[in-house]
């Protein structure tokens, strides 16, 4: 399965065991059940991580003064994951026309803007050396 496929599937993977709820609730929680659980926009970016970690996917978290979601590194280059932007109302209806990778210059509004770009390339460049180059 090529990383993009991997990707999409770990993010469905987690959006079918959650739904969003503004109380944080943790990966161990969330991935050792078959059940749906709630959690905010950490928990969705914590599991996802998680399980990118398990499958050799370069992941980092992400975060504003109100969100949080996921760097991944996919086919050369960096891209946004945010779970629970897909996983709106836990509707799996529109799933195939859904993007999960999505360009960082296309993430817009204060939601998006990170807390502390410097560390976030700084981890970039820690776990893809050149990639933000």
């Amino acid at each position: 399965m090529v990383q993009e496929e991997q990707v999409r599937e770990v993010a469905w993977y987690v959006c079918d065991r959650m739904t969003y709820r503004a109380a944080y609730t943790d990966p161990t929680v969330i991935l050792a059940s078959n059940e749906v659980s709630a959690g905010s926009c950490m928990s969705y970016a914590y599991s996802f991580r998680v399980l990118c970690d398990r499958v050799g996917i370069p992941c980092l978290l992400v975060q504003s003064e109100t969100h949080q979601w996921n760097k991944v590194y996919v086919s050369g280059r960096w891209w946004d994951v945010d779970l629970t932007a897909l996983d709106t109302a836990d509707d799996t209806s529109g799933r195939d026309s859904k993007t999960v990778l999505c360009d960082p210059s296309e993430m817009y509004g204060e939601i998006y803007e990170q807390l502390s770009p410097e560390i976030t390339a700084f981890a970039q460049e820690l776990l893809v050396p050149g990639s933000t180059k």
